[in-house]
């Protein structure tokens, strides 16, 4: 049973005046058809969407641009993160070790100290005196 028989009579009728195969007359008919719908008041609608619709991919499009180049940015920030984090432990190690030196020449120093005064205070007093000393006073 035909779907739309006003269409298939439009076809015979082109066929009839212009002489053309069915195929070819149909083709016509319903891509006149299609244009007189295109150029209706909810084609006008339909177009509108479509530039929204297409605005909305240009911008979505946009942010996704933006959202990739940010990551860049993160990723590139992350890796001087890490390269600072690894020079100040690198650092903190240096620092460590200072502090090691620092802690032997401060013991250091108060041996040399100690030592020093203990040989002043034995060169002070007339009791301390060395065998070889004593020689000489004894001559």
């Amino acid at each position: 049973m035909t779907r739309d028989k006003a269409v298939k009579a439009a076809i015979r009728q082109r066929m009839a005046e212009s002489g053309e195969p069915y195929s070819v007359a149909r083709r016509a008919v319903i891509g006149a058809r299609d244009q007189e719908a295109a150029d209706g008041p909810e084609a006008d609608e339909l177009r509108d969407l479509a530039h929204e619709a297409q605005d909305l991919a240009d911008e979505a499009q946009n942010l996704a641009d933006q959202a990739i180049r940010r990551g860049a940015w993160a990723r590139h920030e992350a890796r001087w993160a890490e390269r600072d984090r690894e020079r100040a432990d690198r650092l903190r190690g240096r620092l460590d070790r200072v502090w090691q030196r620092t802690d032997r020449l401060r013991q250091t120093a108060e041996h040399l100290i100690r030592t020093a005064e203990e040989e002043w205070s034995r060169a002070r007093t007339p009791d301390s005196q060395t065998p070889a000393s004593r020689a000489d006073e004894d001559k």
